[in-house]
């Protein structure tokens, strides 16, 4: 599945190469994609909307409407129930995947960029302009931790597979690994000659990327 600047997402058969289905949203750029974990299911931020996306049916796809400005990524939760999304109109926001209804919210002092769900769904991660990571408490509906180390926006997060730690990719230049239990800095990793955009874990979890 791609997404383009022109507001298209292609769905290519990687062994034939066929196209076997195409949205055209045209309003806006592609921000991000993500697949649900039955891979039926594409999750598409475009603009300000967030849109999901049974690319195997000729339903028309679902809108999730009440973010004001662009939303930087929409993912879902690994059990595929939840969503989150990151916004410039400063809000983290979490949708019921069913429903499409919005669940809960948290606001952020500037842009929200990035978000990462805990593997267990209890937590979800979110980095933003000021340079902060705060880890938020979906049950309990509240502010559970707050990582402050980098001198740059927050660009993107992700847990390690057992939850214990998170990465984070900054426009200062550098990634961090945060130990959680002791919500500390464990490695800052230096030497990108720009914005750190992406990170990752390996499914071990032994190697950042």
């Amino acid at each position: 599945m791609v997404g383009d600047s022109a507001g298209q997402i292609a769905v290519w058969d990687s062994t034939t190469k066929q196209l076997l289905n195409e949205l055209r949203l045209g309003n806006a750029g592609i921000n991000s994609l993500d697949l649900s974990n039955d891979e039926t299911i594409a999750l598409i931020s475009n603009g300000s909307e967030i849109i999901l996306w049974d690319y195997q049916s000729s339903d028309d796809p679902r809108r999730l409407i009440g973010h004001t400005e662009i939303v930087w990524e929409a993912k879902f939760n690994a059990q595929a129930t939840l969503i989150g999304s990151a916004s410039a109109d400063g809000t983290l926001r979490v949708w019921d995947a069913d429903t499409s209804q919005e669940v809960q919210q948290f606001a952020h002092p500037q842009a929200s960029r990035t978000l990462a769900f805990s593997p267990d769904g209890s937590l979800i991660a979110s980095g933003s302009n000021d340079g902060i990571i705060r880890l938020w408490n979906i049950r309990e509906n509240q502010m559970a931790v707050v990582l402050n180390g980098h001198d740059g926006e927050v660009l993107s997060l992700e847990f390690s597979p057992d939850g214990s730690f998170l990465l984070s990719g900054s426009s200062d230049q550098s990634a961090v690994l945060w130990e959680l239990s002791s919500a500390s800095a464990k490695h800052q990793y230096d030497g990108h000659t720009g914005a750190v955009t992406h990170v990752a874990f390996s499914a071990n979890g032994q190697q950042a990327l």
